[in-house]
C-alpha cells in the first residue's frame, strides 16, 4: 500500500507539472526572445495572468512530489512523474480530436510497464545519504551543466540540456529535503529547500528560453526523458539507493515510453493550440 500511495502522489505531482506546460510554453513565445537567460524574462512574463497561473499550478506539484519521496525511493518517483504524459495524451484526444496512434499506445504501454516494474523491484525506501564527497561531486556536475548557457550563450540544445540538469538537481535535492525532514534537521531542510529553489528557477529560465527558440517537440521530449531517467541514474551516488537487475530494464522501458509520448501530436498539439 505504501508503494501505491507513493506512486499516486507522484501522479498527482505529474498532473500539476504537465498540466501547466501548455500555458507556460504559449506565454513564453509572446515575449521577446532577446530577453534570453536574463531574469527580466520572468519580469515580463509575470505580468501575464495565465503564466502566473501556470507557475502556481507547477508549484502546487512539489508538495505531492515531496510526499511521494517520503514514501518510496527516487527510483520510483521520478519515472512515475512521466505518467503525466498520459494525461496530456488524453486531453489532446478530448480537446483537439487527436486520436492516439499506434506509437502512442506503445508509448503508454512502455511507460506504464516500466513504472510498474520499477515499483516492484525498486530498492527499499531509505533516508540515508551517500557520502559528502558524492553529494558535492554529483551536485556540482549538474550545476555546471545547468549554468553552461549563461557562459556560452543561449543556444537551443544547450538550453535543453541545462534545463534537464537543473530539474534533475532539483529532484535529487527534493529527496534530500524529505530525508532531512525525517531526521528533524531544520538547518538541512532550509539548506536543501534553498538549493531546490535555485535549481527550479535556473531550470525554468532555461526551459522558457528554449521554448522561445525551438519547437515544442525539440524541447519537451528530451526534458521529459531527462527528468524521468537521469535522477534515477544519479540516485545510487547521491542518495545511496542500490539497484537490482530489474531497475535498468525498467528505466529503458520508461525512457522509450517517455520519448514516444513526448513527441505525440496530441501532447504537442496542446502546447501549440494554447498559442
Amino acid at each position: 500500500m505504501t508503494v501505491l500511495a507513493g506512486v499516486l502522489l507522484a501522479v498527482c505531482a505529474a498532473c500539476c507539472y504537465d498540466g501547466a506546460i501548455a500555458m507556460q510554453a504559449a506565454e513564453a513565445r509572446k515575449v521577446r526572445a532577446d530577453d534570453g537567460l536574463h531574469p527580466r524574462l520572468f519580469a515580463r512574463l509575470i505580468r501575464r495572468p495565465r503564466w502566473v497561473a501556470a507557475i502556481m499550478l507547477d508549484g502546487a506539484g512539489w508538495p505531492f512530489q515531496l510526499g511521494a519521496l517520503a514514501l518510496v525511493p527516487l527510483s520510483v518517483v521520478q519515472p512515475a512523474l512521466a505518467l503525466g504524459l498520459i494525461l496530456l495524451l488524453i486531453l489532446g484526444d478530448r480537446m483537439l480530436g487527436e486520436r492516439p496512434r499506434g506509437f502512442e499506445i506503445a508509448g503508454v504501454a512502455l511507460l506504464t510497464g516500466g513504472v510498474a516494474l520499477l515499483a516492484a523491484v525498486a530498492p527499499e525506501h531509505s533516508h540515508a545519504h551517500a557520502s559528502t564527497l558524492a553529494l558535492v561531486l554529483v551536485s556540482a556536475g549538474l550545476a555546471l551543466v545547468a549554468v553552461t548557457p549563461f557562459a556560452l550563450g543561449a543556444h537551443g540544445t544547450v538550453l535543453v540540456g541545462a534545463a534537464g540538469a537543473a530539474f534533475t538537481l532539483g529532484a535529487l535535492t527534493s529527496k534530500l529535503v524529505t530525508d532531512e525532514l525525517a531526521g528533524g534537521t531544520v538547518f538541512g531542510v532550509v539548506a536543501w529547500v534553498a538549493v531546490t529553489a535555485v535549481a527550479a528557477f535556473t531550470g525554468k529560465l532555461a526551459e522558457t528560453a528554449a521554448l522561445q527558440r525551438m519547437t515544442a517537440a525539440a524541447v519537451a521530449a528530451p526534458i521529459f526523458a531527462i527528468q524521468a531517467v537521469v535522477p534515477v541514474l544519479a540516485a545510487p551516488a547521491l542518495t545511496g539507493e542500490h539497484w537490482n537487475a530489474g531497475v535498468p530494464f525498467g528505466l529503458v522501458l520508461v525512457l522509450g515510453g517517455t520519448l514516444l509520448l513526448g513527441r505525440s501530436p496530441a501532447v504537442l498539439g496542446l502546447v501549440e493550440a494554447a498559442e
